[in-house]
């Protein structure tokens, strides 16, 4: 299995909450937009022109990416987050 830690909260916790996503606590807002099966960079691309603002660093595990803004979190799964790093290692 291909995981990068999250840079945020305590990661075992999560895993314990959260087994298929280890979101932090601090990911769970009011307002949050929950995609499934889009481009990562289209998505980031998106989220950069309509959001205007700095993209924060992402938490990831598994096929789940977050990236958690003042106000607004905005989580991804897709397949092709891995599919990506394979193909652009070999």
């Amino acid at each position: 299995m291909n995981t990068v830690p999250s840079s945020y909260g305590n990661h075992k916790e999560a895993l314990g909450l959260r087994p298929n996503t280890a979101l932090p606590t601090e990911f769970f807002q009011d307002d949050m937009i929950i995609c499934t099966g889009e481009d990562v960079f289209e998505l980031e691309c998106a989220m950069r022109t309509s959001l205007a603002v700095e993209i924060p660093v992402p938490h990831q595990y598994r096929c789940y990416r977050a990236w958690k803004y003042d106000g607004l979190t905005v989580i991804l799964s897709t397949t092709y987050l891995f599919l990506s790093r394979y193909y652009l290692n070999t």
